[in-house]
């Protein structure tokens, strides 16, 4: 996948996905991504507090994300 929206300050580094879903069915699925997402960049940047969230284009709705650990994001990947 590609980061739609990246934002980086000395202390944070926030990731945002855009959604166009009006149902929101696949929320889980774009947890997986998100955690994903999460990893590399807290990985790319240990000094700032990661954040990721996805952003409802339909509704203008954003919803923070919890990051799936890396153990279970590896778990998802085997299924």
């Amino acid at each position: 996948g590609i980061i739609d929206l990246r934002k980086i300050t000395d202390e944070t580094v926030e990731i945002v996905d855009y959604k166009t879903d009006a149902e929101r069915s696949r929320e889980e699925s774009y947890r997986r991504q998100l955690s994903a997402y999460y990893h590399a960049v807290a990985e790319l940047f240990p000094e700032r507090t990661a954040r990721v969230s996805l952003f409802w284009t339909g509704s203008g709705e954003r919803t923070q994300v919890e990051p799936l650990s890396r153990t279970a994001l590896a778990a998802h990947a085997l299924e």
